[in-house]
């Protein structure tokens, strides 16, 4: 799941591209609070997955500077979902033009689990994805009741 570049259209479409290419299917919310409805539905509806087709979400790549609820908050509420057993824990990468040690600092303090700075470098995209990557299909999922980016 990526969430929509506050920049503009352009980055998303940019990133969208880099990672269909890569056969990765990908999710977009417009902002912070669109990604958590998001997260809620399809993890809600998750079950145990052995086809390619199911829509588990592996990974977040979470721009810092969105309308509505911006990435920092939007981070607190997804990993706070995780911590009561709503859903999963999920990956999730900041992305963002500001790349301070301190603003990198904050966002790993959240609960991001990297942060990638715009442009964004096709290297740096194929290492974060290459240490997120995770197994394709799934045979059994240990969720409570339900089981998001």
């Amino acid at each position: 799941m990526c969430i929509r570049d506050s920049d503009n259209a352009y980055n998303l479409l940019v990133l969208k591209t880099k990672l269909t290419k890569r056969n990765y299917t990908v999710i977009c919310a417009s902002n912070g609070n669109e990604a958590l409805n998001t997260i809620r539905t399809i993890v809600s509806k998750e079950e145990p997955c052995t086809s390619p087709s199911c829509r588990i979400i592996h990974l977040i790549i979470m721009d810092i500077d969105m309308p509505i609820l911006d990435g920092l908050d939007a981070t607190r509420e997804i990993k706070s979902m995780a911590a009561r057993k709503e859903i999963r824990d999920i990956p999730i990468v900041g992305c963002s033009a500001f790349d301070s040690s301190q603003d990198v600092q904050e966002a790993l303090k959240v609960g991001m689990s990297d942060y990638i700075s715009k442009p964004l470098s096709e290297a740096k995209l194929d290492e974060v994805l290459e240490r997120f990557r995770t197994p394709v299909s799934y045979t059994h999922l240990t969720l409570p009741t339900i089981y998001s980016v």
